[in-house]
């Protein structure tokens, strides 16, 4: 997986300009450890409005129920090589090791390079997918779902006590891989990264049932979870910046003559 990150960020040209600095800044210890207390707080500060669009998507995920047998027989019928090949792209980029990474990879980068939009991207991705992850491990304990491949049908559960083959609900690898690729479009203004992190996560998502381990309403409730989680750390840190002043930032793809350059500009 880390070579699949890699080849993406080979393609990847980063156009930095540094803000100027103040005498203040916040360290990213307490703005990381306060990023993920604002996470959690976030519903208590959602208005009329937003209770009502989280309310309707997540009404409308939870209606997936309704067909989750249905949508589970069409992928077990699907077989193919190049399904087989997406699946196991789907797992890699939604397992935790692939958020370590490119969590990483954006942190110690922008750190090493002084580069703000992408040392606050990092810790933007650090916060949302630990955020996402803690909940959703216990999402998965507290709801007991069965999981498709267990036979046992789309609506037994058994809270706290049903092991591996209970824990479908929600989908962690999409809260996962949701999570890095909202959180990296939401920083970026350009169309080519959207597509392809939107891409992987949809990768993710198709490929959890095609290997039968979620149900339909599974990987809709693990991307409002990712989206939920991702939009809070990203305003978060875009209120808080570590200097006075955030960078200006684009993030884009370049082709050259014999494929894609990495460009750098501080």
């Amino acid at each position: 997986m880390l070579k699949i990150i890699l080849f993406f960020f080979t393609v990847v040209s980063l156009h930095v300009c540094n803000g100027q600095d103040t005498v203040r800044r916040n360290p990213d210890v307490l703005r990381f450890s306060k990023g993920v207390l604002y996470t959690y707080s976030a519903p208590a500060r959602w208005n009329k409005d937003q209770w009502i669009s989280f309310g309707a998507v997540a009404g409308g995920a939870g209606l997936l129920m309704l067909v989750d047998e249905p949508v589970q027989e069409f992928w077990a019928n699907q077989n193919s090589k190049f399904l087989d090949r997406l699946e196991r792209v789907g797992f890699h980029y939604g397992k935790p090791y692939s958020a370590f990474t490119v969590t990483s990879i954006f942190y110690v980068g922008g750190a090493a390079f002084k580069n703000e939009w992408m040392r606050d991207t990092g810790l933007a991705l650090g916060i949302g997918l630990l955020s996402g992850g803690l909940l959703q491990t216990f999402l998965k304990e507290a709801v007991g779902r069965t999981r498709p491949s267990a036979e046992r049908g789309a609506f037994e559960y058994d809270p706290f006590r049903g092991g591996v083959s209970y824990h479908s609900f929600p989908s962690g690898h999409v809260t996962v891989a949701l999570g890095i690729s909202y959180i990296i479009a939401r920083r970026s203004e350009a169309l080519g990264v959207k597509i392809v992190f939107y891409s992987l996560a949809g990768i993710t998502a198709m490929s959890r049932m095609y290997a039968n381990a979620h149900w339909s309403s599974d990987i809709a409730l693990g991307g409002v979870l990712a989206v939920a989680c991702g939009e809070a750390a990203v305003r978060f840190v875009e209120a808080h910046p570590r200097r006075g002043k955030r960078s200006s930032q684009a993030l884009n793809f370049y082709p050259a003559p014999n494929g894609f350059s990495l460009v750098w500009k501080l």
